[in-house]
């Protein structure tokens, strides 16, 4: 065992470390990773529906929160009264408290409906 240790030892080759550029040093960034800085989908509580039967619909969203970004929805537009969701009416709804998790914020909207034109 000794002879094949220092016969690898006898292979290992060390490099000089290279020569440092003669200009202004230049930093080294990390690759910026590209995330979406909203990202929305809906879920209902019902795969079809009659005329008039009510059903809810979810709206959930994650925005972006960090040092250097800071997504600010316009959520006066998602409210219970002033969504406009045609052939449904809007019948009601909630909107529940937001939640943080890591660089996201997530905010949702519940909206009760009902299919009013066929």
């Amino acid at each position: 065992m000794l002879v094949l240790a220092r016969s690898a030892a006898a292979q290992t080759v060390i490099q000089p470390p290279s020569e440092a550029p003669s200009g202004p040093r230049s930093l080294q960034l990390e690759p910026l990773v590209e995330v979406a800085p909203i990202k929305c989908w809906w879920r209902t509580s019902a795969g079809a529906v009659v005329l008039g039967e009510p059903f809810d619909l979810r709206l959930t969203c994650a925005v972006l929160e960090n040092d250097s970004v800071q997504v600010v929805p316009d959520e006066t537009r998602l409210t219970v009264s002033g969504v406009p969701l045609k052939p449904f009416e809007v019948i009601g709804g909630d909107h529940p408290a937001d939640t943080h998790a890591g660089q996201r914020r997530f905010f949702q909207y519940v909206y009760k409906l009902r299919l009013i034109e066929p």
